[in-house]
């Protein structure tokens, strides 16, 4: 999860500070709170590719790889073409600002895609 636009690691000690300092009477609502105010959501800092023109990404990648017309069981086929296109909904990028307040993410920057498994 980045931290939000405005959020500095100051803030964040200051911050966490109060809630360690009440100890046993931090509560859930104090922590959803604090995570809610200061961190964006869960994989904010990852963008979806299959909205992009994905060949672009991957020029390699095809809708109807070579390798099909070798499966001689139409069912198999049918699934290996299947599978073939989750690729795209699988593959995300990372936001530019990851690339541009690193100190703000646990995602590293990446050039390329990378494979998301179940796309979350």
């Amino acid at each position: 999860m980045p931290w939000k636009r405005n959020t500095t690691s100051a803030i964040l000690q200051t911050e966490w500070a109060k809630i360690e300092a009440a100890g046993d009477t931090a509560n859930k609502t104090a922590l959803k709170s604090f995570v809610t105010n200061y961190f964006d959501p869960a994989g904010s800092d990852l963008i979806s590719v299959s909205s992009i023109n994905y060949y672009e990404l991957i020029p390699d990648w095809s809708d109807a790889p070579s390798f099909l017309k070798n499966i001689s069981n139409s069912d198999l086929r049918k699934f290996a073409k299947e599978v073939n296109m989750l690729w795209p909904d699988l593959s995300k990028g990372t936001s530019n600002s990851t690339r541009d307040n690193p100190e703000k993410h646990t995602l590293l920057f990446q050039n390329n895609t990378i494979i998301v498994p179940g796309s979350q």
